[in-house]
């Protein structure tokens, strides 16, 4: 079962389109449908005033002049989420106050302003973010488009999102308020201006995919996760796909692709196309190591033996697991074309 819009409404709030964690979120956007059934939504009349007042407040502190209608508010097991009106264009609110439910403290915000929004105090990040990205590469044509500010228990970011000439693909870069440090981002290069070790990193994963052919690859996305993990190459042909909702996301169905490791050469994740973009799981745990075991040890390195598998969802791919190890998650489509590898964790970039 797949989450329903309503219930995605609020976890968007905590939603990371980005390649960086939302801050100290107390939800995550991996949560079951069953973790978040409990979401009641209520009307605000009905709502104790005090909470109403909170949620208001925080919009007033950290609006930056935007004017922001709460008009719509859910009840979770210990918080209340208020809301704007969902916006026509895109899957979401443009504004998401998390108050606790016994204490009327507000423990998580986020806002989300247009371009032309971004002005007063939080310009200056706007500026900081488009230097950043041109450090990252001086030849990026990186356009801002949109702002999300997080405030998450006193912590802020600031994560921009947008495009360039060359492509509607979401990228994004994550500044820390305090500091005006990067924390996080995905930003699109050319293949060419890769360094070759990467490019032949990834073409020998994706050429270990049986019954692969090897086409030129005609996309880089530089990514960084968090300040704790290495920055990472994704390289391959990727094709996008754009939405009703007119976001613009990778098509992994259509796409090839390798992540690979910037300082340890490490393979992170490969995905080559298949025909039909879910198929429920039919396979023994036999058949599952029979076709996984021998692809993995060529692409990762790592010997399945004392590995446990098990179906990740009902919808082609299932985990391999074992006590202090990472792990492994593949996808396998008509009941024997392993068509991705992935250290779990690591498709965050899309």
């Amino acid at each position: 079962m797949k989450p329903t819009k309503k219930i995605l409404t609020s976890i968007l709030a905590l939603s990371v389109l980005s390649a960086t964690p939302v801050l100290g979120a107390e939800l995550e956007t991996g949560a079951t449908v069953n973790a978040v059934e409990a979401i009641k939504e209520l009307e605000i009349e009905k709502v104790d005033q005090k909470y109403v007042d909170a949620a208001k407040k925080a919009i007033e502190q950290h609006s930056n002049g935007k004017a922001f209608k709460l008009d719509k508010v859910e009840k979770m097991d210990n918080r209340y989420v208020f809301q704007t009106k969902m916006s026509e264009d895109f899957l979401r609110s443009d504004a998401y106050v998390h108050v606790d439910a016994k204490t009327g403290e507000v423990i998580h915000i986020n806002l989300t302003f247009k371009v032309a929004e971004i002005t007063g105090n939080y310009k200056k990040y706007l500026e900081s973010a488009q230097s950043a990205v041109k450090k990252i590469n001086s030849k990026s044509t990186f356009q801002v488009n949109e702002l999300n500010y997080f405030w998450n228990k006193g912590e802020k970011q600031f994560r921009f999102y947008g495009d360039d000439k060359d492509s509607k693909y979401q990228q994004s870069i994550t500044l820390e308020a305090e500091t005006n440090k990067v924390l996080g981002y995905r930003i699109n290069f050319k293949p060419a201006d890769v360094d070759e070790a990467i490019i032949s990193a990834a073409e020998k994963a994706v050429k270990s995919i049986p019954n692969t052919t090897l086409e030129p690859f005609t996309r880089a996305i530089k990514v960084k996760f968090n300040e704790s993990e290495e920055e990472r190459w994704v390289v391959g042909k990727i094709t996008e796909h754009t939405n009703n909702y007119g976001s613009t996301y990778v098509n992994e169905k259509e796409s090839t692709f390798a992540t690979i490791g910037e300082k340890s050469g490490k393979v992170y994740e490969v995905n080559v196309p298949r025909e039909t973009q879910y198929e429920k799981n039919q396979l023994t745990n036999e058949q599952i190591v029979s076709i996984a075991k021998p692809v993995v040890q060529e692409v990762l390195g790592v010997d399945l033996s004392n590995y446990k598998p098990k179906a990740d969802s009902q919808w082609g791919f299932y985990q391999f697991s074992s006590p202090g190890k990472e792990t492994i998650r593949i996808g396998i489509h008509n009941d024997s074309h392993l068509h991705s590898i992935e250290l779990a964790g690591q498709s965050n970039w899309r």
